[in-house]
């Protein structure tokens, strides 16, 4: 393998890395491993309410929806790539134990279905 195909392989394996980095800070309930594959200037595609934007930001998300679904767990169904972009197709289920978004703990299973499409840059 050329000197270009290797470095284009080995950005397409850091960029996975991240966005399943950022998946794990989730299921394994440790916000702080967004800190090694957030910039401090990241943006989610769209904030949540109250969210601001980089590590600092959605740290407080991971932690209440791990507040709130005690036994979360995320599934990598399929992720598509080219440099710069990876489509996520996951899976997300948990038990609705605590309060989320204003919501009341309904004890009730939840599971959905999601894409997410993040920009990844080079930094």
């Amino acid at each position: 393998m050329n000197t270009l195909n290797s470095e284009f392989t080995e950005r397409l394996r850091i960029e996975r890395m991240a966005v399943e980095t950022l998946y794990r800070a989730f299921s394994e309930k440790n916000p702080d491993l967004v800190d090694t594959v957030l910039a401090p200037q990241w943006d989610d595609i769209r904030l949540a309410p109250g969210q601001g934007p980089g590590p600092e930001g959605i740290k407080p998300i991971i932690r209440g929806f791990v507040d709130a679904f005690p036994d979360v767990h995320i599934t990598i169904h399929d992720m598509i790539q080219v440099p710069g972009q990876i489509g996520v197709r996951a899976e997300i289920t948990g038990t609705h134990q605590g309060e989320f978004f204003g919501i009341a703990p309904t004890g009730k299973k939840v599971g959905f279905n999601g894409w997410y499409v993040p920009g990844l840059v080079d930094t």
